[in-house]
């Protein structure tokens, strides 16, 4: 299975790619929402994970709305580290939300979490846990 993940940040996204592979997922990185856009409709990622806040248009929210739209099934995870913005984000129906600065603990259990429900959904066997 695979994740796209976009941050501006390349720190953010070798973390978060290392932290997919440990719990079963291929991770793909994009540097803003431009890029996850269009990586998304060509590979049609069961997982996307997202900074919210990325320079260009469309940011990572703008993206990730679009994203939603056209690829129902993808499950989404947001990365803010701006506490302001998180009503906003749970009106729009986002729900998996991590806040940064990045607590690790919390970012492999949801991760963990996301993609065990994934692999079930799909009649896999759900990857180790992690430690």
């Amino acid at each position: 299975m695979l994740a796209l993940v976009a941050d501006d940040n390349s720190g953010v996204c070798r973390l978060i790619r290392a932290l997919c592979s440990r719990a079963g997922l291929d991770a793909l990185s994009c540097s803003c929402g431009q890029e996850l856009v269009e990586a998304a409709r060509l590979l049609r990622p069961p997982v996307i994970i997202s900074d919210l806040h990325m320079p260009g248009k469309p940011d990572g929210l703008q993206a990730c709305l679009v994203l939603r739209r056209e690829l129902p099934g993808t499950k989404f995870i947001l990365m803010t580290g701006d506490p302001t913005s998180l009503p906003a984000l749970r009106d729009a129906g986002f729900n998996l939300i991590l806040n940064k600065p990045l607590h690790m603990a919390e970012v492999i259990d949801l991760i963990s979490a996301v993609a065990c429900a994934l692999a079930l959904m799909q009649g896999q066997t759900p990857p180790p846990a992690m430690d």
